[in-house]
């Protein structure tokens, strides 16, 4: 109980104020969790995920719709609205990529052997294997058990996890397409049967109101509810924890001073990861 006490004070001690960051910087609670939960575990900080990777190109792709979207005018539409349908099918390949690498860290943390959840698959040495989303989400469905921080973590945001990986799915394997709408300002449906309605019309968004709520989403989604379900894991004896002594990490990458400023914009009223100051 004492060890246990001791870890979830070193956990939260990671969210410590400290001094202001520069814009372009945002603190990555995740990364320091997933740090101290690797060296309490193997007295490494040698993380095989491939998060921030994912992160870098997502925020990327983030980066360079939003400059199409300001720079939308008639006269520049035709190159503009291609590349724009570019990127939107772009960004969501890219965000399934980070929801299964979010799925890989979760699954590498548990227990090797777990009845009816299988392990990473792929060729070669465990941190070039893959996990789906879509493994975990089954498997709270029929085993909601097993961990009730997993089950909270996945049903919570299981609704949005499976519109953003079906979209990427659709694209991928059945044929959508991105198709944007030139009105005053960019609007992005899909071809697809998904979203069609029955007399063939399309439903369009905002192009700055479909790409944002997803980055703000899955940035929640990293840097609260993850870490949340592994403090409770901790605090349960299910995960060891210690501090590696190099304070919290701080992450920066094109696009992350527009990234930051949307996250202060929308998420100001969360308690910890959504407000990068």
């Amino acid at each position: 109980m004492k060890s246990t006490r001791s870890a979830i004070e070193k956990f939260d001690a990671m969210f410590s104020e400290g001094a202001e960051l520069p814009d372009d910087q945002l603190s990555d609670f995740l990364s320091s969790a997933l740090s101290g939960i690797n060296w309490a575990r193997h007295h490494s900080v040698e993380s095989y995920s491939g998060i921030f990777w994912a992160l870098t190109r997502l925020v990327g792709c983030y980066e360079r719709l939003s400059v199409l979207y300001e720079g939308y005018a008639a006269t520049k539409a035709d190159e503009l609205c291609y590349d724009a349908e570019l990127e939107i099918e772009h960004l969501l390949v890219r965000l399934r990529v980070l929801i299964d690498e979010l799925a890989y860290v979760i699954r590498v943390c548990m227990p090797p052997a777990i009845r009816g959840l299988s392990q990473p698959k792929g060729p070669g040495p465990l941190q070039y294997r893959q996990f789906s989303i879509r493994e975990l989400l089954k498997f709270v469905r029929k085993h909601p058990d097993v961990s009730t921080a997993l089950t909270k973590l996945l049903e919570n945001n299981r609704q949005d996890i499976e519109r953003f990986v079906s979209r990427r799915d659709d694209i991928v394997h059945f044929r959508a397409k991105a198709i944007i709408f030139r009105t005053n300002t960019m609007r992005v449906g899909f071809l697809d049967s998904r979203l069609s309605t029955s007399n063939g019309a399309i439903e369009h968004t905002d192009l700055r109101e479909f790409i944002e709520p997803a980055l703000v989403w899955v940035w929640r989604f990293m840097q609260s509810d993850l870490v949340q379900y592994f403090r409770e894991e901790i605090a349960v004896g299910s995960l060891e924890f210690d501090s590696v002594g190099i304070g919290p990490h701080k992450i920066s990458m094109p696009g992350s001073v527009r990234l930051k400023k949307l996250l202060n914009t929308k998420c100001r009223s969360d308690e910890r990861s959504d407000v990068q100051d």
